[in-house]
């Protein structure tokens, strides 16, 4: 995996860089790395967060965030979440903070997939499969394609072993006669025989990614009342697999 940082400012510009009438707040804890961000008027302002402190350290650097920003929390409009798939907690902690905030300060809200988060991270345009461990040698991936700041999602969120990766991702390249991209975590045993034109190793969304994200959706109208957002699970916790093992 690269190596990403923990936090910082981007200046990057572009129409996906703030909600129209203000600032646009998003996060998503679905990766072992997750990010908490605030994008306004071509900056945004991030923090990393660590996957066995999501819940401790989710408000602390949201905080952090604004006061790095220097945006006042009223000048917040939208509010952006990555619903998953992706770590149990994560999700549940990311969508529960993003309903709560959505519903107290009176804010918009939109829930992008985190594998569209992983695939906005990626520079390029054409196909893109984004790709996440999901543990119990299993993976979290898609297909989309990608044209600027448009995102097409042509299969997915699925789950599978390494074998249902490659017989999709052999798949879709056939089907569609065009490069495909991998982004995200695929195990470096199996990266190197999966049938990709390039590999970039995330183990999260880059904030920008998230943002953009996020703003595809808003542009979209694709909002989403507090009370009715789920996360999205592809299966069950490990601690219910283990209960429904043991018939209890």
């Amino acid at each position: 995996m690269e190596a990403s940082p923990r936090e910082g400012v981007s200046g990057e510009r572009g129409d996906m860089m703030g909600g129209a009438d203000g600032a646009i707040l998003a996060l998503d804890l679905s990766y072992p790395a997750g990010v908490v961000t605030l994008s306004h008027e071509g900056r945004i302002s991030w923090r990393r967060v660590e996957g066995g402190r999501r819940a401790a350290d989710l408000f602390p650097l949201l905080s952090e965030v604004l006061a790095e920003s220097g945006v006042e929390r009223e000048c917040i409009t939208v509010i952006g979440a990555g619903r998953g798939p992706g770590a149990f907690t994560g999700v549940r902690v990311a969508v529960t903070a993003a309903k709560f905030l959505a519903w107290a300060w009176e804010l918009s809200l939109v829930a992008p997939t985190s594998l569209e988060a992983m695939a906005f991270s990626w520079r390029g345009d054409g196909l893109v499969c984004p790709c996440m461990d999901a543990r119990r040698r299993e993976f979290y991936f898609g297909l989309y394609r990608r044209e600027g700041d448009l995102l097409e999602v042509l299969e997915g969120p699925l789950l599978g072993p390494e074998g249902t990766l490659r017989e999709k991702m052999e798949a879709w390249s056939e089907e569609y006669r065009d490069d495909l991209f991998l982004v995200g975590y695929p195990d470096r045993s199996i990266a190197a025989d999966l049938p990709a034109k390039e590999i970039l190793p995330l183990d999260g969304p880059t904030p920008e990614g998230l943002v953009k994200a996020v703003s595809a959706h808003l542009r979209e109208e694709r909002f989403v009342r507090p009370l009715d957002l789920l996360p999205l699970y592809l299966r069950r916790p490990d601690a219910e697999e283990r209960r429904c093992r043991e018939g209890r």
